[in-house]
């Protein structure tokens, strides 16, 4: 959905779509690339099993889980920092230099020779991959506001889902390489880390900087996107000074805790499927190793889709809640279905895998949009945005567990606990849906409707200012022009709505510092 902004740009609602089509052009395709080979590069661990990398390395199933387990434990250690080094530094440079180390870091990992090798190289690869997904989803809300967040957050986690599929296919052409006294694992890192680096270099020439330095876009787009984000995220956008108040409201809120839980548990399930979706489908029926790993493809395929029709459907209708709802519980009859059908019906236990994907794949993706538009202002935005998508990291951890050998061919610990998860979210969504309903009406009771408000705004002005108020107008006069951009419509506040929100006495820089207790403030559902 892409918002109608009022502006004195001259950007019609025609210019306006171009625009936004210009931007999506320009950042998703390259985001999501760099997203893909990342989650290819963390996950193809499961399709090197299978081809035949334990038993070649003389690993136990417990050293395995290890080596997958030790990946998440350095990507959420220094998640925050990448975080942090992405927005204190330009992003078109410490994304690709990232991308490039990992990159020869996986290449390095084509030639280990013992379980103590592969610790060492997947410890480095979550250091390394860390600041990627924190990195992009930075560079969305710096040219989309939360109205347009959704779907563009949904290419971008698709891009997960579809590393699923294409990981798949690329693993099982790779994996049946012979050559230079190298196994058909090994091929798998060499290659998929030579295409990495290829594209990180790429990725220097590709990756965008903040708004107001990108030189894809003329001077006057650029000050019409940085206008359009402060119009869309309303008082979430607001710019405040940095203050603890911030960061203790933000550990504070009962609601960081709610999506942390719900993407954690999420992102277990993400997780576990794409590692172990290749060994899950070879004990499923009699099949070879080529046949598993290319079987792998068609579920996730369908999780892509289910993915970006979902995101689109949450961005044109302003709906989140009831996306992870409906996505969870697709996922719980997936799991439903694979628990209670025989080990006769092969084909029936493999269509439950498409159930599963196409259920979990877009509610994983709807938490984390609906989080990302749910705080703020900016501070604290940033410090929930980093514990929430810290939680889903972790559960990559979790995740390790859940399908031991040991509980091969049915794996009843997996399946189950997974199925609990997905029960488990549509209640805790359903239960924040409500929550965040009942706010927004009691908001709407308390301080009047958005159209009541702005209707006040547009009769009285704010700050005193007499006529139509807009965050701009079309004025000739260079001065009058000035003191009307200073203007916020969510700081500068009509008397009457100062007396109705209870902020007589309150600074400007007070009023900023709400963000999501902004009396206008109303939250996605």
């Amino acid at each position: 959905m892409t918002q109608t902004t009022p502006n004195s740009y001259g950007f019609s609602p025609a210019d306006e779509r171009k625009l936004v089509w210009k931007l999506d052009f320009r950042l998703i395709p390259i985001l999501g690339l760099l997203y893909l080979i990342s989650f290819i590069d963390r996950v193809n661990i499961g399709q090197a099993k299978v081809a035949g990398m334990v038993t070649d390395l003389g690993m136990t199933s417990h050293q395995f889980q290890i080596a997958n387990t030790i990946f998440f434990a350095t990507y959420v250690a220094f998640e925050i920092i990448g975080n942090l080094l992405v927005k204190r530094f330009r992003p078109s440079r410490i994304l690709p230099v990232m991308i490039t180390l990992w990159s020869a870091i996986l290449i390095g990992q084509a030639f280990v020779k013992n379980a103590g090798h592969l610790y060492t190289t997947r410890v480095l690869l979550g250091v390394f991959e860390a600041g990627l997904f924190p990195g992009a989803i930075y560079i969305i809300s710096l040219y989309y506001p939360r109205q347009e967040q959704a779907l563009r957050m949904g290419f971008l986690f698709s891009a997960c889902v579809l590393a699923g599929a294409f990981g798949g296919v690329l693993a099982y052409g790779l994996s049946r390489i012979r050559g230079a006294g190298l196994e058909g694992w090994r091929y798998i890192y060499l290659i998929e880390g030579c295409i990495s680096i290829a594209i990180g270099i790429a990725s220097f020439f590709l990756v965008v900087d903040l708004p107001e330095t990108a030189n894809f876009l003329s001077e006057k787009e650029r000050g019409f996107v940085m206008h359009r984000i402060k119009q869309g995220q309303g008082a979430l956008s607001l710019d405040v000074k940095f203050s603890w108040s911030h960061v203790w409201s933000a550990f504070l809120d009962f609601k960081l805790y709610m999506f942390a839980t719900l993407y954690f548990m999420m992102g277990a399930l993400l997780y576990a499927l794409s590692t172990f979706a290749p060994f899950i489908i070879s004990q499923l029926g009699d099949w070879t190793q080529a046949e598993s790993q290319l079987l792998t493809v068609p579920p996730f395929a369908a999780g892509f889709i289910t993915t970006v029709a979902s995101a689109y459907i949450s961005d044109r209708t302003g709906k989140r809640g009831p996306i992870i709802i409906v996505g969870s519980f697709v996922s719980l009859i997936g799991y439903i279905l694979v628990l209670v059908i025989p080990d006769h019906a092969p084909g029936a236990k493999y269509f439950s895998l498409f159930v599963m994907v196409a259920g979990f794949s877009p509610a994983a993706a709807s938490v984390l949009a609906w989080g990302a538009g749910s705080f703020g202002p900016t501070y604290k935005r940033g410090i929930t945005q980093g514990v929430i998508m810290s939680s889903g990291n972790t559960a990559g951890i979790l995740s390790s567990f859940l399908y031991p050998d040991s509980d091969k061919p049915d794996f009843i610990i997996g399946h189950s606990t997974s199925a609990a998860f997905s029960f488990c979210t549509l209640v805790l969504a359903a239960v924040l849906y409500f929550i965040l309903r009942r706010e927004n009406k009691q908001r709407d009771r308390k301080y009047g409707t958005l159209d009541e408000i702005y209707a006040i705004i547009n009769e009285q002005g704010g700050s005193g200012v007499e006529k139509t108020y807009t965050p701009e107008k079309d004025v000739e006069d260079v001065d009058a022009r000035a003191a009307v951009t200073t203007r916020n419509e969510f700081v500068d506040l009509p008397p009457v709505l100062l007396e109705t929100f209870g902020l007589h006495g309150y600074s400007r820089d007070e009023i900023a510092g709400l963000g999501d207790k902004h009396p206008m403030f109303r939250y996605l559902c």
